[in-house]
């Protein structure tokens, strides 16, 4: 794994039970989920129920919120909440090169779908949702396996190969504003730690 990019986090794998209940979460909130879908590198979005690309269910209801704390807490994983927001990703069959426009940096928990992350660089570098692939030139790549946390450059231009059985879905909580980029997200971790 690159440190540039992703890091692995020592945090406490979910049991079976709490990686069950978020399964079941997204798939009560199929309808719910905001997506995006690449088709000739054009974007748009769109809800959705299944999409090639990747689809975000934002966590905005306190009881919702309550329910990842509790999955969390449960599994023995506390933390600072001020300034980080939750969402679950779910993605399908492959996501084409992009950043994350509003996200620097992430803790995402991989509950199912291992999947090879890229990472890329371009010349004259201007952040945006869609990249054509011959300007890319890759960086990095490696296989995020589940049951895993890690840390996530999301300000990068990343993209998702290979996702077993075509489905990924991952928790995600978005530290972009707790931290001032990936870098720092790294270096003071455990400040949001209890």
């Amino acid at each position: 794994m690159d440190d540039r990019y992703c890091r692995n986090v020592d945090l406490p794998r979910l049991d079976h039970k709490s990686e069950e209940l978020i399964l079941d979460f997204v798939t009560s909130k199929k309808n719910q989920l905001v997506g995006w879908s690449f088709h000739n590198n054009l974007v748009s979005s769109t809800t959705t129920r299944d999409i090639f690309g990747f689809s975000n269910l934002r966590i905005t209801e306190h009881e919702e919120i309550l329910f990842l704390k509790n999955i969390l807490e449960n599994n023995h994983i506390f933390l600072n909440y001020d300034k980080l927001f939750f969402a679950i990703q779910r993605s399908k069959i492959r996501i084409l090169p992009h950043t994350d426009p509003g996200r620097t940096v992430t803790l995402q928990y991989l509950i199912k779908g291992k999947a090879i992350s890229k990472f890329w660089s371009m010349e004259n570098f201007v952040p945006d949702i869609s990249y054509h692939n011959k300007k890319l030139k890759l960086e990095s790549e490696f296989i995020i396996e589940p049951h895993t946390w890690y840390l996530f450059n999301n300000s990068s231009i990343h993209s998702v190969d290979d996702i077993e059985d075509n489905e990924r879905v991952q928790l995600v909580i978005v530290l972009t504003y707790r931290f001032e980029n990936f870098q720092d997200a790294v270096l003071n971790f455990n400040n949001i730690l209890l």
